[in-house]
């Protein structure tokens, strides 16, 4: 698989996370395990621990209906 651009899998990631019902997307546990799926699915340049940065980018939207 070729790797995608950063910004392209942000938006991948957090809109697969916002079209799960709101009851899967309620905490940091749900969060933490949708990451560690996503990190196998999305390959991107990251200088980072991929997990960490799709972390930090579903924080603001854990529990948000």
């Amino acid at each position: 698989m070729m790797p995608m651009k950063k910004g392209r899998a942000r938006k991948a990631i957090v809109d697969e996370w916002l079209k799960l019902p709101p009851d899967k997307r309620e905490t940091v546990h749900q969060a933490s395990g949708f990451a560690m799926r996503a990190v196998e699915r999305y390959k991107w340049g990251s200088v980072g621990d991929p997990y960490q940065e799709i972390m930090i980018w579903l924080a603001d939207h854990v529990g948000r209906p």
